[in-house]
């Protein structure tokens, strides 16, 4: 997606709605978390339960939530100032149209994001309870 969205704001598909900035934000923005997920997918790798002592295992996964967290919470900050952009530029735009759908589907994203978010941290600590 990140290609895709370079690629279009290099072309100028759309500048009305969607301007080639926010394009390449969003471009860079994905690019980014992209390569951060893909780094998290090898510390992954890296843990091995039959090999390593359970200390070990255990630093492994805690530095693991660690990155996830941070990750998470940069990309959040980057998707916030996104949308701010996005909204502001189609509020000039069109007033009522546009900026009240995205605002209704950000809300469910965001109810849909915090039940996900919930179940996600109770697995997260359950990853490492000790029985």
């Amino acid at each position: 997606l990140a290609i895709v969205f370079l690629l279009t704001g290099i072309g100028g598909v759309n500048e009305e709605i969607f301007p080639s900035g926010l394009k390449f934000f969003l471009s860079i923005f994905l690019g980014v978390s992209a390569l951060w997920y893909t780094y998290l997918y090898f510390q992954t790798k890296k843990i091995n339960v039959l090999t390593d002592a359970p200390m070990e295992t255990m630093n492994k996964v805690a530095s693991l939530r660690l990155s996830a967290l941070i990750g998470e919470i940069v990309l959040a900050i980057c998707l916030t100032v996104f949308f701010t952009l996005l909204l502001s530029h189609l509020w000039k735009l069109a007033h009522y149209k546009v900026v009240w759908l995205i605002s209704g589907a950000l809300f469910v994203a965001l109810i849909y994001s915090v039940i996900i978010m919930r179940r996600t941290i109770r697995d997260f600590k359950n990853l490492t309870a000790l029985d």
